[in-house]
């Protein structure tokens, strides 16, 4: 084609700009949501991290003022590795109580439980992953999600704040916690740890 007069231009080359967010595991998010320092899978994850619920957007125009979704900001997001760490001073001090007051225990079994916890330190001895024997390796160099139904990648809110300013423990860390905590607590008491 060409111009009698003017300029031509070809309207169909236009450019989106578009972020793409791709992880050191390599997952690539198309559709993340970044929020200041951290970023989002997509807008339903954002959503579920800002307490926003998906029909409360939806029906927001038409719902009466007593339908309305709450919102609870969810806030003190921490890693797999800090909610392990938590459970790990958690046994710690579950072995000690049981060292202490159950006069039942034979040598074996205290010295098997002498060896698992690090009294300087208050915590499980045996590093990052301790009681799980098999992943003694440095946790941020591989996908975690999946290992177990508790373990996951990224980060969860540990606490929500709703009506009156209450801060309390959000139904998803509390469920992840006390999963790793009763895998952790099994593998101890089984006789499976290392």
């Amino acid at each position: 084609m060409v111009a009698l007069y003017g300029i031509i231009y070809n309207v169909c080359n236009s450019t989106v700009q578009k972020t793409v967010f791709t992880c050191s595991n390599d997952s690539t998010y198309e559709k993340a949501v970044q929020d200041a320092r951290l970023v989002y899978a997509n807008v339903e994850e954002y959503n579920e991290a800002h307490g926003i619920s998906s029909s409360s957007v939806a029906e927001s125009s038409s719902s009466e003022p007593d339908d309305v979704v709450q919102n609870c900001p969810q806030e003190g997001f921490v890693l797999f590795a800090e909610i392990l760490a938590e459970v790990q001073k958690e046994l710690y001090q579950d072995i000690v109580q049981k060292l202490e007051q159950d006069t039942t225990i034979n040598e074996i079994t205290k010295k098997y439980l002498e060896e698992h916890i690090d009294r300087e330190k208050k915590t499980l001895k045996g590093g990052s992953f301790a009681p799980y024997e098999k992943y003694d390796a440095d946790i941020y160099s591989f996908s975690l999600k999946g290992e177990t139904e508790y373990w996951f990648d990224g980060y969860v809110a540990k606490t929500k704040t709703c009506a009156g300013g209450a801060s309390v423990t959000t139904e998803l860390y509390q469920k992840l916690h006390d999963g790793i905590l009763r895998e952790c607590s099994d593998l101890i008491w089984s006789g499976d740890a290392p």
